[in-house]
């Protein structure tokens, strides 16, 4: 099965059967899972950021894209929301679908209190957190979850997530057999079809590609990795265009690796909620964890996958009015430097035009 096959194919999963969709990767997909809906992320600009004129001109094009979408009836083939309280922009996402509920679609919202630090007291708050989710979930779907449910969607997910790992491998060869933007539309694939489906289509395309293939450029290619939240997905497109010289290997973003690099650790835990809320908390994490705001992992865990993939240049893109990726720079700057790597600061919004010049004169000078 070629891309273009696997693509269709996944493409017509879309939308299949209740779902309920969710906008950040601290939602823990599993407990939506397990009681019968297709979790949907919405990863991507809807291209209503401009019909957005209640939440103040002080939220980033994410938000503004999301409510813009529930404002003109986008979402109304979902049965739900989930909005984590995952920064302040996406708390007044919250706010503003309470307050203007007959205007939005879907009507059903809720808000998920996520700890921003990962220490025991909070893995234990946070397990309360999931539970009054489970519940509301059962109230929702008329489903009750169990214990014995739980862990089957735990398995799913898991194995979705030792896919993209294994996906994200063939990034690391010299001449990788995939290309940035096909990996970037596989994710998006994965977050918007239902697990079980996504998990045979897509595993059986990975077997094939890794007993061998072509790769997806013949000329040298600088090796570029990507830092930020919600990116603009055309950066990708343009450096992987020809003429400009570059692949993208890898994404430590929210619509790239932080969305499966770990799995949930059954053994260490018998109770599978606090198993999801330790992964939950303990996975590649965002600028908005407070450890990360204080440099005790924050440039180690991107100083790690630079190496770990070989990348010869660093692009970070800061989404307008993220104050958290604003005051995370300096902590990312001060590591690269230490170690001789090139980065590349770049501003915009999640879709529309992008400062290409910069980011060819930038791969230029990597070949120099």
């Amino acid at each position: 099965m070629d891309y273009s096959t696997l693509k269709q194919s996944l493409e017509q999963l879309r939308k299949k059967g209740p779902s309920i969709g969710w906008f950040c990767t601290y939602t823990p997909e599993e407990i939506i899972h397990a009681a019968g809906y297709t979790p949907v992320g919405i990863r991507v600009s809807s291209g209503f950021e401009d019909d957005d004129v209640h939440l103040g001109r002080n939220m980033c094009s994410f938000v503004h894209s999301i409510f813009g979408a529930a404002l003109n009836g986008e979402y109304e083939y979902l049965d739900g929301v989930i909005i984590p309280h995952c920064c302040e922009c996406m708390r007044r996402l919250y706010d503003g679908w309470e307050l203007l509920n007959d205007s939005v679609k879907p009507r059903f919202a809720y808000q998920l209190d996520v700890p921003d630090a990962n220490t025991q007291i909070s893995v234990e708050y946070f397990t309360t957190v999931l539970r009054r989710f489970m519940n509301a979930m059962e109230d929702k779907s008329q489903m009750k979850i169990t214990d014995e449910t739980l862990m089957q969607s735990i398995d799913i997910y898991n194995e979705t997530r030792s896919l993209l790992r294994r996906l994200y491998d063939l990034r690391k060869r010299d001449n990788p057999p995939v290309t940035g933007e096909q990996v970037l539309e596989i994710l998006d694939l994965c977050m918007t079809v239902p697990k079980e489906d996504f998990n045979r289509e897509f595993g059986a395309w990975l077997a094939g590609i890794e007993a061998g293939s072509e790769p997806a450029f013949h000329d040298y290619r600088s090796k570029i990795a990507i830092y930020g939240g919600m990116f603009n997905p055309e950066i990708i497109k343009y450096v992987e265009k020809d003429g400009t010289g570059g692949i993208v290997v890898c994404e430590d973003a929210c619509n790239g690796i932080r969305y499966f690099e770990s799995a949930v650790d059954l053994t260490r835990d018998e109770d599978p909620v606090k198993a999801l809320a330790r992964r939950y908390l303990s996975k590649m994490p965002c600028p908005r964890m407070a450890g990360r705001r204080y440099g005790d992992r924050m440039p180690e865990d991107l100083l790690k996958l630079v190496q770990e993939f070989r990348a010869e240049g660093v692009v970070y893109y800061i989404t307008k009015r993220c104050e958290n990726l604003y005051w995370e720079f300096p902590f990312i700057k001060e590591t690269l430097d230490k170690h001789n790597i090139p980065l590349k600061r770049l501003e915009g919004d999640i879709s529309g035009d992008i400062r290409t010049r910069e980011i060819k004169s930038f791969i230029e000078l990597l070949d120099f």
